[in-house]
């Protein structure tokens, strides 16, 4: 008989006691392959226990592997499968999977490290994440919503749903997008998990060998090895001070069969630069001209500061030419991974199906939250207290900017929104990489402006983000930038 004995005053259950120690008793060899176990009604009336809980404990053993049992028949030690020990894995697992990865992923991956660099030492002055500060972020108010939705729709909102999106969610951003001129349906609308999601629907039905698309440089920097992973061929086109430069996307177009070109036109990540209403028109005729998509990103449309806002693209587009990216991770949470789409209907319908395929169901239970949150008019009250904290942060920036940074040695833009400003170096002898490091050593952390170009370019620049600093921050952040930009020869 075993020599096993229960506690019926300890916290472990007395199942998992005589588990743990018949368990126990196989692992160092007391029972070995072939040892019989005693019937759990012998068992139990030895431990003077329920029969029902021995039973348990060898259900416990036999789904880990440890004994089998016949029905009709006592239990047995089996010969277990060793478990892999971790430490050990790669060097011995059989399969060479670098092998076997995509090609366009595997020249992809090395280049990807900077999507995690947020994360600083602490007390360094960070300029480096693009979205809105944690400390604006209105938690608490949007959990009494979860409880809400939760409470109002219970368990149909954990159910399979409809993969276009929750239809109340979908006509308030139908209102929404009308607030910024682009009239719809909710026919052209639908919700996905954020731009990047949007993005790769879209290339997942015009992917093909050799696909060229026109980006702008530089342009945001998660796009490159998205497209890049699709095996696309990417067309860089500068920015100007106007938005994107006309006379070189013609001279694209005029000789390229063009999968579309993707734009921000407002608060361009990383520039900041939002393009004029005139320059919209002409981009749209010329994309007219040569039958070429537009994909939209405004990312950044509400966060409107200074100046009249410039209508969106979409807004003008009679043709269904233009499809428009929204998103929600810029003005409420990043981490709910909520955007949508707006364009034409069959393509619309035919995403909704590489969706279905692709990921069977919506969030309804977020979505469902967000639009309580929104439709109660807390997303307009939070949209407008966003803009009064940044129009303040941004104005710090831009004055900050002015002052020190030396005007021979570097030019900045100035945006009228958003989160981010660019600044260019005036010689391109400096080193953009030594230069973020002698940043980094004084306290201030940017984002290298290499990471925002598809070809290597000659001078260096720097994305800032304003997202998360104080206004102390910001100007403290300028002035030591200042400094060191001074003394660069």
């Amino acid at each position: 008989m075993l020599l096993i004995k229960v506690n019926k005053n300890s916290p472990t259950p007395v199942f998992q006691q005589i588990y743990l120690q018949i368990k126990s008793l196989i692992e160092t060899g007391v029972l070995k392959v072939g040892d019989k176990l005693p019937s759990s009604r012998l068992l139990s009336e030895k431990l003077k226990v329920n029969r029902t809980t021995v039973y348990r404990a060898y259900e416990e053993l036999w789904s880990f592997g440890y004994i089998e049992s016949r029905p009709g028949s006592y239990s047995f030690v089996r010969q277990r499968a060793q478990l892999a020990i971790e430490t050990k894995i790669a060097e011995e697992d059989q399969i060479n999977w670098a092998q076997r990865a995509n090609p366009n992923i595997t020249s992809l991956l090395a280049s990807c490290d900077h999507f995690n660099n947020s994360n600083t030492k602490p007390g360094i002055i960070n300029f480096l994440p693009l979205s809105p500060d944690p400390s604006q972020m209105p938690a608490e108010t949007f959990r009494k919503y979860l409880n809400k939705a939760t409470l109002l729709h219970g368990v149909d909102l954990l159910s399979y749903n409809n993969v276009k999106g929750y239809d109340p969610l979908r006509a308030f951003i139908k209102e929404r997008m009308a607030f910024h001129g682009i009239r719809t349906t909710l026919d052209n609308i639908l919700i996905t998990n954020g731009t990047q999601n949007s993005l790769e629907l879209f290339l997942k039905y015009v992917a093909v060998a050799g696909l060229k698309i026109i980006v702008e440089a530089p342009t945001y920097s998660a796009v490159i090895p998205l497209f890049e992973m699709y095996g696309a061929i990417l067309l860089e086109v500068p920015i100007t001070k106007k938005g994107i430069d006309l006379k070189i996307l013609e001279h694209l177009l005029k000789n390229n069969e063009v999968a579309f070109l993707f734009t921000m036109p407002n608060f361009q990540n990383p520039t900041g630069i939002t393009s004029t209403q005139a320059h919209r028109e002409k981009l749209l005729e010329l994309c007219k001209t040569y039958n070429t998509p537009i994909i939209e990103d405004g990312f950044e449309e509400e966060m409107k500061y200074f100046g009249k806002s410039v209508m969106p693209v979409k807004s003008m587009d009679n043709s269904g030419l233009v499809i428009y990216l929204g998103t929600f991770s810029k003005t409420l949470f990043p981490g709910l991974r909520l955007g949508w789409m707006v364009g034409n209907t069959d393509l619309i319908n035919s995403l909704i199906q590489i969706k279905q395929i692709t990921e069977i169901s919506s969030n309804f239970l977020i979505q469902a939250a967000v639009y309580e949150f929104c439709q109660t008019g807390n997303y307009e009250l939070h949209v407008k207290r966003l803009h009064r904290i940044y129009r303040k942060r941004m104005n710090t920036a831009l004055k900050a900017a002015e002052k020190y940074l030396p005007k021979d040695k570097c030019f900045f833009t100035k945006p009228s929104g958003g989160y981010t400003f660019w600044i260019n170096l005036a010689n391109n002898r400096n080193n953009e990489n030594e230069t973020v490091k002698q940043f980094e050593k004084n306290g201030v952390a940017v984002t290298p402006g290499k990471l925002f170009y598809v070809k290597q370019k000659k001078e260096a620049s720097f994305r800032l983000s304003i997202a998360h600093l104080s206004e102390n921050q910001i100007e403290e952040g300028l002035r030591k930038i200042g400094i060191i930009i001074e003394k660069l020869n």
